[in-house]
């Protein structure tokens, strides 16, 4: 997370903007249209990029109890969030398990083709998992109790001027065009918008090109080994999804 608050960074957005006597930009007074602004832009960023700091492992745990879970939400500096999307295969664990396995996604259509709705009668390990507005299925029926672990990156949380930015201190050159450009836009002074979108975009580039070039980025092929990525799944002979794939 950043170190500077809402207000910083406002009031830095406020210096490129110049004096506001009047004290509004629209409908709004400066502070507040600013930091809409600010929020809007940490939101640009995040559909460009998956900043390290919003990413997040959840958990769901499952029983015998149904099969159909809500999906979990993250925190970002203890401010609630949602899921942007998840990053790997999630792992199911068997209570006292110490090895799990993969769950593959198929899509809620091809579940539905397969199994009725709210199927029991087909339980065991389950194998894959489907989405559908906000709840994850999963298939077969638990027989047992078990952990699933997500990795997923997070949508950046709405921010007051008093909270901290959700996002790293080497982002906030970026916030701060953004927010600076939309605020011109707001009043329709295109000149100022048009030059602090330029600012924007290639603070943001920088940002993205140090951030790659980060040493840990840096991926060691030797240690790609195909027997690191088994795992153990159902057998073919009992999977409905071998037939019509997924």
């Amino acid at each position: 997370m950043g170190t500077s608050t809402g207000q910083q960074i406002a009031d830095n957005v406020r210096d490129h903007l110049g004096n506001r006597a009047d004290g509004q930009i629209g409908s709004r007074g400066v502070d507040d249209a600013i930091l809409a602004s600010i929020n809007k832009g940490c939101r640009a960023i995040v559909k460009r990029v998956n900043p390290e700091e919003l990413q997040a492992e959840l958990t769901i745990d499952v029983s015998t109890a149904t099969n159909e879970y809500a999906i979990p939400t993250g925190t970002v500096n203890s401010l609630a969030t949602t899921i942007k999307n998840i990053v790997a295969s999630p792992s199911l664990l068997r209570d006292g398990e110490t090895v799990g396995t993969i769950l593959r996604r198929i899509y809620v259509d091809t579940l539905d083709k397969i199994e009725p709705y709210k199927d029991t009668e087909r339980t065991g390990r389950p194998y894959y998992y489907a989405i559908f507005n906000e709840t994850v299925t999963f298939y077969p029926f638990p027989d047992d109790d078990y952990t699933v672990t997500l990795r997923v990156n997070l949508w950046p949380p709405a921010i007051t001027l008093a909270q901290l930015g959700p996002l790293n201190d080497e982002w906030e050159d970026v916030i701060e065009a953004y927010a600076t450009f939309d605020c011109y836009a707001k009043l329709q002074q295109t000149q100022d918008a048009a030059s602090w979108y330029g600012i924007y975009k290639n603070d943001f580039k920088e940002t993205r090109g140090a951030l790659i070039n980060k040493p840990d980025f840096t991926v060691d092929a030797t240690i790609r080994d195909q027997e690191q990525y088994s795992y153990r799944g159902i057998d073919p002979a009992l999977d409905p999804f071998s037939r019509v794939g997924y």
